[in-house]
């Protein structure tokens, strides 16, 4: 490999610890879960366009916003269900040893059960308080029994902390075709909103019990909840909980915002569009799910001085995978958009080219709030995301009434900037480092290049889609972002456990 290669390769080759720091166990499977993850949410995301597809052109603008906005309550809902249990679970059973696994599980069930009955009251509250239409109504309330369904689920947290992300994937894969197949035979009976509703309530009920079986089976565990242990780490929870919930509340609100002050049509535009956006997230996701457990370790073990390097070869990972998506994004959103729902979504195209902006910043908040909870800075992170949601909610408040989605769109796009550059800025106080940008000059430039071969096939989105990323490709391979060399030994490492 050339030395512009080496140099240039660096993002890839200091993603795992230094040949003189401690060795991290699980590091050579932090790629191996990455691929496994992305594979299955792959399936996940495919399934899950062919379902909206299938929604939207039978319920059209009106019916699927209402289908959407139910959704929307209840996944804003689900969040505070579990309130950074997950997380908290995860990071215990990276630091502890095996023998405080089951204690660890019994105590998550209680919280979690306790926390689904909570936010049932709540849910169906805001259903009886709010002035929706009667189906969405009723959408809400039989779906807010998803939150106790799902709490078998919870004990999957271990399957992260040990990185072994194939069951829970391979769980999540067919709760996601079953749901389609549900969907497939009530769309074909003429069903109402509230048995599609229903049927997915059955699905992620039967994939919450396969979870916790197969959790019990391959871990030999016998999980005893324990009320005190369940208070103790809710009580650890909660800081990491409020934020989380504060970040899924000024990202999410606009969605409920438009079902309150436009309707079920604005709605229905919107989470078209925004559908796409979480498409593109998912790989940054499961690249952080697989990723955090292993930082973890590396903090623990190495101190911060290994963790900063990691900070900034992932800085410059993530934003290498979003300067050609937010492209493509921008320019095939009308193709994009018109591939999966019917004629009526136009309005969605716009919303769509603005979301794309956002993939930049949202790509980074991935990286930031994993470090976020590695270094145990959930604090000072929930003031962050107090101040993006305050942002939004005033902002929204005051523009959707006059430009509806388009307004949505913007604000969004404000508030994960805001938190990308506050989140930099409380990261530089603890670490005392800001990531350098000289690595992306050379993206940048493929990524400009790109745009003419993309644009010009525009038409003909999936050439257009191999044209844009055969040339940012080859453009970063020719100045030396990434080598063949690297590729193969990260490959090496990831199969082999070399």
């Amino acid at each position: 490999m050339s030395p512009r290669s080496s140099r240039r390769a660096a993002p890839l080759a200091m993603a795992g610890p230094s040949s003189d720091a401690p060795p991290v166990k699980g590091t050579p499977h932090v790629a191996l879960n990455t691929v496994v993850q992305i594979a299955g949410r792959a399936v996940g995301a495919v399934v899950g366009l062919v379902q909206v597809a299938i929604l939207s052109h039978y319920l059209h603008s009106r019916g699927f916003g209402e289908y959407s906005y139910v959704l929307s309550v209840i996944g804003i809902g689900a969040i505070f269900a579990d309130l950074g249990l997950n997380v908290v679970t995860v990071r215990r059973l990276s630091e502890q040893d095996a023998g405080a696994r089951a204690q660890a599980l019994g105590a998550v069930l209680v919280a979690r059960a306790a926390l689904a009955c909570l936010v049932v009251i709540a849910c169906d509250g805001f259903a009886f308080a709010s002035p929706l239409d009667t189906p969405t109504r009723n959408g809400i309330l039989l779906m807010s029994a998803l939150y106790v369904a799902t709490v078998p689920a919870s004990v999957g947290s271990i399957f992260q902390a040990e990185l072994e992300l194939q069951y829970p994937i391979a769980v999540n894969s067919l709760q996601s075709l079953l749901g389609l197949a549900v969907t497939a035979v009530l769309v074909a009976a003429h069903a109402s909103l509230l048995p599609l509703l229903g049927g997915q309530l059955v699905a992620a009920t039967l994939g919450a019990t396969a979870t916790y079986q197969v959790v019990r089976t391959h871990y030999r565990l016998s999980i005893r909840p324990r009320l005190s242990a369940g208070m103790r780490i809710l009580g650890e929870a909660l800081p990491v909980g409020i934020g989380q919930a504060l970040v899924v509340l000024y990202f999410r609100i606009d969605a409920v915002l438009l079902g309150i002050l436009r309707g079920p049509v604005d709605v229905a535009h919107y989470t078209a569009a925004y559908r796409f956006v979480d498409l593109a997230n998912f790989g940054v996701g499961a690249f952080m799910a697989s990723a955090f457990p292993v930082m973890v370790r590396v903090y623990q073990g190495s101190g911060p001085a290994q963790l900063v390097r990691i900070y900034q070869a992932l800085f410059e990972i993530v934003l290498i995978a979003a300067i050609p998506l937010t492209i493509a994004w921008v320019i095939l959103a009308r193709p994009i958009i018109f591939l999966v729902f019917p004629a009526d979504f136009g309005p969605a195209v716009t919303a769509l080219a603005i979301l794309a902006f956002t993939l930049v910043p949202l790509f980074l908040n991935n990286l930031l709030g994993t470090l976020v909870l590695t270094l145990h800075r959930e604090r000072t992170f929930n003031w962050i995301a107090l101040g993006a949601l305050i942002l939004n909610l005033t902002l929204n408040l005051i523009f959707i009434p006059r430009s509806g989605i388009i307004a949505a769109a913007v604000m969004t796009v404000v508030a994960e900037a805001f938190v990308t550059a506050c989140a930099i800025v409380v990261m530089w106080k603890v670490i005392r480092h800001v990531p350098s940008v000289r690595g992306l000059v050379s993206p940048a430039f493929a990524g400009m290049l790109m745009i003419p071969a993309v644009y010009a096939l525009r038409g003909y989105w999936v050439a257009a889609a191999v044209a844009g990323a055969l040339v940012y490709a080859g453009v970063t391979r020719v100045l030396g972002v990434w080598s063949w060399h690297e590729l193969r030994r990260v490959a090496q490492s990831t199969w082999t456990g070399s």
